[in-house]
């Protein structure tokens, strides 16, 4: 697991390199200067890595500490991955309309957990997996998580504060492209 986290801190670091010399590179560093985007981009790789991280934890704990199949803790955790999908267009609309907020929004409190009759495969992985040595383990994990969602929203308010005259992405690629070109991030 952790040669999988440095093999992808290293490509990331040869990624950063050779985009700075290539004469067309897919991802102009120079966008980074911009705070807003350094920091849209921060809060988001925040907010996934808590976010999803926290999921996945999750569903592993519904299916060994609560009895789950994996289906069933999918199914439970369903509303999570799917809140994203529903809430992000209403977000971008909102914030075209209204500009930033600075409200955050606490989260909702673990699913009930009802009683399962578990089968004989169960019965060996809890034999072998005890649920409290994994719920031992899952709470600095969900700190862990929790703490990167935290600092997530705290990166967001270092977003400056959009013009309406401009819009956008007003300035972020000037010069790069063609007048009336459109400009993408």
């Amino acid at each position: 697991m952790l040669g999988g986290f440095f093999a992808g801190t290293a490509l990331l670091v040869g990624f950063v390199f050779y985009e700075l010399r290539a004469e067309h590179p897919m991802l102009p560093m120079r966008l980074f200067r911009h705070r807003s985007f350094s920091a849209i981009n921060a809060a988001s790789l925040l907010m996934l890595l808590g976010m999803f991280g926290s999921i996945f934890l999750l569903s592993q704990y519904l299916q060994t500490a609560g009895g789950y199949s994996p289906m069933q803790a999918g199914v439970r955790m369903l509303p999570w991955t799917a809140m994203p999908m529903i809430a992000g267009p209403l977000a971008g609309t909102l914030s075209d309309r209204i500009g930033r907020s600075t409200r955050r929004h606490g989260g909702h409190g673990p699913e009930r957990r009802r009683p399962r009759t578990v089968g004989t495969h169960r019965r060996a992985a809890r034999r072998l997996h005890p649920p409290a040595g994994f719920v031992h383990g899952l709470i600095p994990a969900l700190w862990v998580g929790a703490s990167a969602v935290a600092l997530a929203a705290a990166v967001a308010l270092l977003i400056p504060r959009q013009r309406k005259a401009g819009g956008p992405a007003a300035g972020l690629a000037a010069g790069s492209a063609p007048a009336g070109a459109p400009v993408t991030i």
